[in-house]
């Protein structure tokens, strides 16, 4: 099932995992995350690349939901079309979103051919998903929030307490940034309280995250 609007339930990640399989003498890692953005699509694939930096190719697919369908694979330099586009093909099987799925190899000296590197990037994609779970998720809606650094603290608990949802609240001191993602049922709700906060200056900004 397509996910057409931000309004549908949605099939994504029971959890991350990592997953390692050797095949023809190539190692090949599976890695899952659940992802809500672009922006974070790309920290979890630079912080992957530096994980295994004398990987011999660092591939990947993703896929976004919300009001539009985002989707993207690469191959990172194996023949095109036997990398990327079988993992996001495991993807689209089992109709996941807000998912990446990197697979990581470690050539092993023996060349696997187009069929059978296709075979092994599907194959490690499916076994990294078995060992993640999948479950349904409601979807959810992501704030960025900058606060004055006199409030910070205060901010952070009175989010805690606003969501009912430690997980949902994100911190980062050193930049005084705060990440809160909560149900979308919620919204209103939510910038009625950041709009609150704004004008108390405890917040000094915030956006929305598409």
């Amino acid at each position: 099932m397509m996910r057409e609007n931000n309004e549908m339930n949605f099939r994504s990640l029971e959890k991350e995992e990592i997953v390692e399989v050797t095949i023809e003498r190539s190692l090949f890692i599976g890695l899952s995350f659940r992802v809500q953005n672009p922006n974070e699509i790309h920290e979890k694939v630079k912080a992957t690349q530096l994980r295994f930096p004398d990987a011999t190719h660092h591939c990947y697919g993703w896929r976004l939901g919300g009001e539009r369908v985002q989707e993207f694979s690469t191959d990172a330099g194996e023949p095109r079309g036997t990398a990327g586009r079988p993992i996001l093909g495991v993807l689209r099987r089992h109709e996941l979103w807000e998912v990446l799925i990197m697979v990581v190899r470690y050539f092993g000296g023996k060349k696997l051919g187009v069929k059978g590197l296709t075979a092994a990037y599907g194959y490690t994609t499916d076994l990294t998903i078995q060992k993640s779970g999948t479950r349904e998720f409601f979807p959810s809606v992501h704030f960025t929030i900058h606060s004055d650094p006199v409030f910070y603290p205060l901010l952070v608990n009175q989010l805690i307490a606003f969501t009912r949802r430690k997980e949902g609240v994100h911190v980062d001191p050193q930049s005084l940034v705060i990440h809160l993602s909560l149900p979308l049922s919620r919204k209103e709700a939510t910038l009625d309280f950041l709009e609150k906060e704004l004008r108390e200056k405890r917040v000094i900004s915030y956006s929305e995250m598409g």
